[in-house]
């Protein structure tokens, strides 16, 4: 059988150790906080990088390139760490309208790629749900539909080979 189908071309690779962004954290951390950027500010050992104005800014930031086409905006989507990268579903557009897109923040040499998954059946587009990764298995729980007078149950997408299914929930039973 295929695996899914990834626009933006190849198939995901399991990332090493440490991907850019892991890294670029881990070492923004481990570097130490940077100077308080005020006169009274006395960090505590709990927090080391807050002060009285809040969190400090760290020495310098990083630039992580992302390669590939930067999909369109989105909010109250649900995501969640896979393969060293970040997977989005749904949401809500620029026209708040609602979304069944999902994409992979795939991590690639130096940095990561965007790409779309293409889900069959296509996703019913929904938005504020969960989501979560298990046994390689996007779940996507619950959330706002405009698609039926019901609330969304759980969509199951098969990250293997992009078969998706949803799932409803009986909310009026006893």
């Amino acid at each position: 059988m295929a695996g899914p189908s990834f626009s933006g071309g190849g198939s995901p690779q399991r990332p090493p150790p440490w991907t850019p962004v892991a890294w670029a954290f881990r070492e923004a951390l481990t570097r130490g906080p940077s100077p308080p950027s005020s006169p009274g500010c006395r960090p505590s050992r709990a927090w080391p990088h807050q002060c009285a104005g809040g969190i400090r800014p760290l020495r310098s930031s990083i630039k992580v390139p992302v390669e590939g086409p930067v999909p369109p905006g989105r909010h109250s989507h649900g995501a969640c760490a896979w393969e060293g990268g970040v997977l989005m579903a749904g949401g809500l557009g620029a026209a708040e309208q609602p979304l069944g897109s999902v994409l992979f923040l795939r991590p690639i040499e130096g940095g990561f790629r965007w790409q779309t998954l293409e889900t069959f059946p296509p996703l019913i587009p929904r938005y504020s749900h969960t989501a979560h990764v298990h046994r390689g298995k996007l779940l996507l729980v619950g959330g706002v539909w405009l698609h039926a007078p019901s609330v969304p149950g759980v969509a199951v997408v098969d990250l293997a080979t992009g078969q998706a299914a949803e799932y409803s929930i009986d909310t009026v039973s006893e």
